[in-house]
């Protein structure tokens, strides 16, 4: 997903960018100019394009032996709407941009957007904020698995092996900031 640095956006648009094929969450984040989530799911309805676009957000981190899975839920009237996971790997970003912690209210800006995989469609956009716990938690991991010599493999085949809920159970859901 590296392209163009600025690129204006639009609901109802179609998504400048390329699209992996598939449906699921990218995590995008640590890049010169933007830390982007990218939800892309094929015939997404207008209910559910609003509730990701402006309900309830929640987000988790799996770090184990070199291995960063983000769990990302969407709430729709206090349920949960789609649960999405999205591994992340630092030591792939070759202009990765690392941030300083100068204080334990830091929190990563994070823009998310919304886009209907079958017709490339935009269908929502959002700012939002990870909390200052994962940030810290976040940042941390990536120092970590910049100094890990291993990719995780091994990891990611047993989270990828499980459910999204699942995974969810597994870790502390962070409500996300506006």
């Amino acid at each position: 997903m590296n392209e163009q640095r600025f690129s204006a956006l639009a609901i109802n648009q179609r998504y400048p960018f390329e699209l992996p094929p598939g449906e699921g969450a990218i995590s995008d984040f640590l890049r010169p100019s933007v830390n982007r989530l990218l939800v892309s799911i094929a015939g997404i309805s207008d209910s559910e394009a609003r509730a990701l676009q402006k309900g309830e957000m929640r987000g988790g981190l799996l770090v184990g032996n070199g291995a960063i899975l983000f769990v990302w839920q969407f709430w729709k009237k206090k349920k949960t709407l789609i649960t999405l996971d999205s591994p992340f790997d630092a030591r792939l970003i070759s202009d990765i941009q690392l941030y300083d912690v100068n204080s334990v209210e830091t929190r990563l800006t994070i823009d998310v957007h919304i886009v209907d995989s079958a017709t490339k469609i935009i269908r929502g956009l959002r700012l939002i904020t990870m909390p200052p716990g994962m940030t810290l938690e976040f940042l941390s991991a990536v120092q970590d698995q910049i100094g890990v010599g291993r990719a995780g493999d091994e990891q990611y085949k047993e989270w990828m092996a499980m459910q999204p809920h699942e995974l969810a159970k597994q870790t502390q859901m962070w409500l996300m900031g506006k």
